[in-house]
Formats: structure tokens, C-alpha cells, sequence
């Protein structure tokens, strides 16, 4: 026979106590791997360059790569500083530790 299981409350199964906990957890991990993307678009961008041989359309597609990268980039470091501009002036911790 089958022993009943035997049921208890947990008060909090996470660290997290609201959405906000979770986002700022995930949002350094999030910029990471955003940087890491725009690493290996860049190095792809590249490779495209070099190996375009001349051809017209592959330069044009490996620099649209180069300046999608770059204007990712842009977009990730813009978005940081935001970010941090927020923390400082209304004083709460988005991405952890104090403004």
C-alpha cells in the first residue's frame, strides 16, 4: 500500500518576493549575454568581410552585419547607463548592490 503523502506549507519556495526581485536578477545576465551576441555577430561580420571575395552583395551584407552589431551594442550600453541613471536619481537598486 501506497503511503499518503504529508502536506506542508512553505512560506517562500524562492528568494523572491515580487517581479521586481526577479528582473533584477536576470537583467546582469541579460546584458551579458546581449554582449556576448553582439561579440559573435561582430566576429561574423567579419569572417562575411573577409571571405566576401569581392563580390558586391556579400560586402554589402557582411557591413550591414558590422553595423547592426554596432548599433546593438549602442543599444545594450545605452540601455545600461539608463539603467543606472535611474538607480542614482530615484535611489533604488535595479541590477543590485546600492546607487
Amino acid at each position: 500500500m501506497i503511503k499518503p503523502a504529508y502536506a506542508y506549507t512553505i512560506d517562500s519556495p524562492t528568494e523572491f518576493d515580487n517581479i521586481g526581485a526577479v528582473f533584477g536578477t536576470l537583467l546582469p545576465n541579460i546584458f551579458i549575454g546581449a554582449g556576448l551576441l553582439t561579440l559573435l555577430y561582430l566576429i561574423l561580420g567579419g569572417f562575411k568581410y573577409l571571405t566576401s571575395g569581392g563580390d558586391e552583395k556579400a560586402v554589402t551584407g557582411a557591413k550591414a552585419t558590422l553595423t547592426n552589431a554596432i548599433i546593438g551594442l549602442i543599444v545594450i550600453f545605452s540601455s545600461w547607463w539608463i539603467m543606472r541613471i535611474v538607480e542614482i536619481i530615484f535611489g533604488i537598486p535595479i541590477v543590485g548592490g546600492t546607487p
